[in-house]
Formats: C-alpha cells, structure tokens, sequence
C-alpha cells in the first residue's frame, strides 16, 4: 500500500517511543476511535484489546481486518452484535446476539 501504513503497538510503545503523537485516551486508559477505528491522528488507527467493548481476540481481528480493508479503498465493517461473547468458567458460557434487554 503505497503511502499509508498498518502497524500495531500497544499503549506502552506510543507513550514511551512517540510521546508527542499520542491518540487521545479516556476513561480507563482506552483509546479513543470513531466507527472506522481511527484515532484523533492522521493515518492512525487503534484495534483490540485498546479500545472500546469487550477485551475478546476475535473482536480484535475482525477491526484489524476492518482498518486493512478501509486503508486498502475498500468498504469495511464489524457487525459487533454478531461476535460471540464466552465466560471462561466450568461450566463455560457463551452467546451471541442482543439480549431481551437490547
């Protein structure tokens, strides 16, 4: 991709490698994003365990392959209420979906 870049770095790099290029935090250390995951930055883009809803590696992916389709032209989205959420407990539970509530 001539003229953009993907690179990923937790909040520890970005805070002691760039200290002047820092996306704009908030509540809990989280990084802010819009719909697309790009931060307040020019170029960047924040994924994962970093940013808003649930800490879960395939939610991670599913932006990371979002951001890579949108700096690639093309249309990205993550249909967040079709991520399967899991408690890791004996026995385990899972779902997905909206609840009663939603």
């Amino acid at each position: 991709m001539i003229g953009s870049s993907f690179q990923s770095a937790a909040c520890r790099t970005l805070q002691t490698s760039a200290p002047k290029c820092r996306p704009q935090a908030r509540r809990q250390g989280f990084i802010d994003v819009d719909k697309n995951c790009r931060t307040g930055l020019p170029r960047v883009y924040a994924v994962g365990d970093v940013v808003r809803g649930p800490m879960l590696a395939h939610k991670g992916e599913d932006e990371g392959v979002m951001v890579a389709e949108i700096i690639a032209g093309q249309h990205g989205h993550v249909n967040y209420d079709a991520i399967p959420w899991v408690i890791y407990t004996a026995p385990e539970i899972a779902w997905v979906g909206k609840t009663s509530n939603s």
